[in-house]
């Protein structure tokens, strides 16, 4: 009697067993020896796959990803406060240089830490948060018009002080996710102050004219999507998104990973 057993099954089967176990071995002593942490918190997790969450940060991270907000401005509101997805101020200020903008999370725990530590402190969420953004992009009614992703341009003696740069690293991740191309056009003609405890005029004023657009863009009639880390005021994605109009952009939207709930977009 002849076994339909092919001769190398047994050995592949055997083979195969012993790579998964392998496999399973080098997880663990790398969990072991470099145990993974929850970037929110910080507190160990058992596994290195995503998410990285402990339990605890888990439900806090969906909620604020759930929670309902104005995609005129990205302000967090209540869902009677909205109609056609504009809150009030965006209703009776219908004129913006940004046409819609598409937000992960508010600027509040347990994201806050989270944005923090990947623009200040070169902590590798890139990828994390990039395809964050992606997914709230997805869910934009207006994501399929989209040409090219473009990210807010940072100033080179900012970029040498932090030695990366966090915003063109999610575009990059939110343009492989979303199928775009990413086009690095953008560039501050000068160095500005940190937007950080100015006003909402103070920040406008701060960054009036800080943009341009590289002379070899070729921009004309396409709708494009900004990229920027956080956003408060508006006010840098409104320059960035006039010298893009400027330079020839049809509709300019943007993508955040959280917007602090302040003033309007501008």
């Amino acid at each position: 009697m002849t076994s339909s057993i092919e001769p190398t099954s047994l050995p592949n089967r055997r083979l195969k067993r012993l790579l998964a176990a392998l496999a399973n071995l080098g997880r663990l002593a790398v969990e072991t020896v470099f145990p993974s942490m929850c970037p929110s918190c910080g507190v160990l997790v058992k596994s290195t796959s995503e998410p990285l969450w402990c339990e605890t940060c888990a439900p806090k991270i969906l909620a604020a990803v759930e929670r309902e907000y104005c995609s005129g401005c990205g302000r967090g509101t209540g869902p009677y406060e909205r109609r056609d997805g504009l809150c009030s101020e965006c209703r009776s200020h219908p004129r913006r240089r940004v046409a819609a903008i598409a937000r992960v999370a508010p600027h509040d725990d347990p994201f806050r830490p989270l944005v923090l530590q990947f623009k200040h402190q070169r902590a590798p969420f890139d990828r994390m948060l990039g395809r964050l953004v992606a997914a709230a992009l997805r869910g934009a009614p207006w994501h399929a018009d989209l040409d090219a992703v473009i990210p807010v341009a940072m100033h080179w003696r900012r970029r040498l002080t932090r030695r990366h740069d966090p915003t063109r690293a999610l575009a990059g991740v939110i343009g492989a996710e979303l199928e775009l191309p990413v086009v690095n056009v953008l560039k501050r003609t000068r160095y500005c102050r940190p937007q950080v405890g100015l006003s909402a005029d103070q920040r406008r004023e701060n960054v009036r004219g800080s943009f341009t657009v590289v002379p070899q863009a070729r921009l004309q009639g396409l709708t494009v999507c900004l990229v920027d880390d956080v956003t408060t005021t508006g006010a840098t994605l409104a320059e960035a998104a006039g010298a893009l109009r400027k330079a020839g952009a049809e509709r300019v939207y943007a993508a955040v990973v959280t917007k602090s709930d302040s003033t309007r977009i501008a």
